[in-house]
């Protein structure tokens, strides 16, 4: 029998209740377990509550993060930012990084691996940034799941290039030219950063957010807050709406479609879950909707998959853009539920590469006209069961389907 081949697995993020990448993480992790290697886990201590959705024979190690006392010359903005000046680094991150190193080399001598990957979150990378600075006798593999330097972003999210990105973005080309190979979870995402990044054209590879059933997930006490009317079509968007997400052509697009067909108040529900503007709340109160929920709450993960599975579509919402590389974790959700997504989202976006020009239900976020007639002809199919799916999508986000490439990569 084959030994199975050993990866230490450093993720800067386990916290499945309050950080997308929490999931995604979790189920790239899942991935790897399901295609048959032996995996433990390195990640920081810095949630309460016990991570109980991974099988048990996962070995999960958390470490602390470390304490950085503050000085005296903290206190004077100009001296404060003169390491970041330095090193693109500041006091802080340093310190992350630093521990990395001392809990990566720890477990390295007292176990062998064949290999170790490194999963981000936000726009971090305390971990990749750690094993490029390291001796190491095994290859590495770094995930990238968003755009990074912040002037690599696409508009509206992009930075002006400064001083400082210049100097992430040489720290940045070390990190994935010396890594053995380099996973994205969108190929638009790969096709981009490789513009600026040329080893990507060698050794990156596709591993979309995965779409996996994770049980004994932990709940929130605001589970309870949140409740659909089962009698009625209900659409949800779960997450925050602030900046530029911003859904106020999507109202509009709701009030002028149940002005000019009023029997939709009676057979719909919106439900949008998550912060949102103000202004946008006032002016649904404004005009007495009734049926435009909008729940200021964080749900748990396990709360929002319940939610997903109770829900007749949901809306994926992107910024307002000429370009979106970007793969929503929510999408292999609703992708394995066999959901119905409404995407508002760039017409060159990885979200409508995969749906594809046939799909019925995309439009961009600020186009009311085609908002208003793509939810009418859901609503229409809903009443008359001709819902349309992607079948594809299902199988692209699945574990049988990646563990393959992930088998040939490893």
């Amino acid at each position: 029998m084959q030994k199975k081949k050993k990866i230490l697995i450093v993720v800067e993020s386990m916290r499945i209740n309050t950080t997308s990448s929490g999931i995604t993480s979790s189920t790239f992790l899942t991935l790897l377990f399901e295609s048959g290697y032996e995996i433990t886990i390195i990640t920081q201590n810095n949630f309460y509550y016990p991570i109980t959705w991974l099988d048990d024979s996962i070995k999960i190690k958390k470490f602390d993060l470390p304490l950085v006392r503050k000085r005296f010359i903290d206190k004077i903005p100009k001296l404060r930012a003169f390491p970041t000046y330095i090193s693109g680094f500041n006091r802080s991150f340093r310190a992350l990084i630093d521990q990395w190193k001392i809990e990566i080399n720890c477990e390295l001598k007292k176990s062998q691996y064949n290999a170790i990957y490194a999963l981000g979150s936000g726009s971090e990378f305390s971990t990749h940034f750690a094993l490029a600075e390291m001796i190491l006798d095994i290859p590495f593999y770094v995930n990238i799941h968003d755009p990074y330097p912040w002037h690599l972003y696409p508009v509206p999210y992009k930075k002006p290039k400064n001083y400082i990105n210049s100097i992430l973005e040489k720290k940045f080309k070390r990190i994935l030219d010396n890594a053995k190979g380099i996973s994205f979870p969108s190929k638009l995402l790969m096709e981009d950063m490789a513009k600026t990044f040329p080893i990507i054209k060698r050794t990156g590879f596709v591993i979309p957010h995965i779409g996996v059933k994770l049980d004994n997930l932990p709940s929130s006490p605001e589970d309870q807050n949140v409740i659909l009317n089962k009698e009625k079509i209900n659409i949800v968007h779960a997450g925050s709406l602030l900046g530029p997400r911003n859904p106020s052509f999507l109202i509009a697009a709701i009030l002028e479609l149940q002005e000019e067909h009023t029997w939709i108040k009676t057979v719909v529900d919106f439900v949008f879950i998550g912060k949102i503007a103000n202004d946008l709340k006032s002016i649904v109160q404004k005009n007495n909707v009734s049926n435009i929920f909008f729940l200021d709450v964080r749900v748990s993960y396990k709360k929002s998959i319940e939610i997903m599975e109770q829900s007749n579509a949901l809306f994926v919402i992107e910024a307002i853009s000429d370009f979106s590389p970007f793969l929503p974790s929510k999408v292999a959700d609703i992708a394995f539920q066999n959901k119905t997504i409404i995407a508002l989202s760039p017409a060159n976006s990885e979200v409508r590469r995969l749906l594809t020009s046939q799909y019925k239900y995309q439009s961009t976020l600020n186009d009311v006209f085609s908002i208003k007639n793509i939810i009418y002809e859901f609503v229409l199919d809903q009443k008359q069961n001709k819902i349309e799916s992607v079948p594809f999508l299902q199988k692209y986000v699945s574990i049988e389907y990646n563990k393959k490439i992930i088998q040939e990569i490893l």
